[in-house]
């Protein structure tokens, strides 16, 4: 069994908010990973793992949404003196990561390391922001070419409304009630392409969603924050563009429809997404990785 750092029970909080909304309060990748980690007794691995539940420690009140990180620091330090020549690894959600620097550590991260220190010989690697799949199924004719449901979060997203808001078989749906998810699930399944910009961290969830419900990502970020690259390419199921890019997306978008193309990225996506994308998939990647 992969060894576990015995973590304090405050560390170990549950997840105050639902989020996404359609989610409610199941498990975060931590709380899932803790689980996975804790029962999976034929792993072997040269790292430790240190399960702190990074975002649900931040959003609690005692985190302070990400201000009150000294409790963490402290117990971060205290590891490094009780195992000076041990590697760690862990695994955030959090935007920004963990917010705090942990020497020798693998930080398996979904959103991002914008806000962190990174400790000495240490190093963020992306893995898929997921979350539980949405019901439904996508329709055998989609009514819209584009679609997207989101807040303005990030300067991106209000660029990329203001420059395709106007354009026929694009569906918007911006600064709506994330309670609305009949709204959400309605504009994607009913849509080829799904617009997935940066939220406040570089990665997103409407990426992921969109894969999920078999439409073509279009992943608009300054920053890629792409997992498992040496698995999966990612031109081949989604469309990257950069901020400069917002407005070659209509062009890229036609071409891919007028071609037939647009069904190999599905297809691919779909392959993907069965094997590195669901809880299961991510989770084990990530133990192949450390073992």
């Amino acid at each position: 069994m992969i060894r576990i750092v015995d973590v304090p029970e405050e560390f170990l909080p549950k997840m105050p908010v639902q989020y996404p909304p359609h989610q409610g309060y199941s498990p975060m990748i931590e709380e899932r990973s803790y689980s996975f980690f804790s029962t999976q007794k034929e792993l072997k691995s040269e790292y430790i793992y240190i399960p702190i539940q990074w975002t649900s420690w931040h959003v609690n009140p005692y985190g302070e949404y990400g201000q009150n990180t000294r409790p963490l620091i402290d117990f971060c330090n205290q590891l490094i003196e009780k195992y000076p020549n041990e590697k760690f690894f862990t695994i955030v959600q959090y935007d920004g990561g963990t917010l705090v620097p942990i020497n020798n550590c693998r930080i398996f991260a979904s959103s991002g390391d914008f806000s962190s220190s990174l400790g000495n010989n240490s190093v963020y690697e992306p893995i898929p922001l997921l979350c539980d799949p949405h019901s439904g199924f996508p329709k055998e004719v989609r009514k819209y070419k584009v679609g997207y449901a989101g807040r303005e979060t990030h300067p991106i997203r209000k660029k990329m409304y203001e420059c395709l808001k106007d354009i026929e078989d694009y569906q918007f749906a911006v600064n709506f009630d994330y309670n609305q998810t009949e709204v959400f699930r309605d504009i994607l399944y009913n849509s080829v392409f799904a617009l997935s910009p940066r939220g406040f961290g570089p990665a997103s969830f409407r990426m992921y969603e969109a894969i999920q419900m078999q439409c073509i990502p279009i992943y608009i970020s300054d920053q890629f924050w792409l997992p498992f690259t040496n698995d999966i390419e990612w031109n081949k199921m989604c469309l990257l563009i950069n901020e400069n890019e917002i407005e070659t997306i209509p062009e890229k978008v036609d071409y891919l429809l007028e071609s037939g193309e647009y069904q190999t990225f599905i297809d691919y996506g779909q392959e993907v997404y069965q094997k590195y994308l669901t809880w299961d998939g991510c989770l084990n990647k990530i133990a192949e990785i450390l073992c």
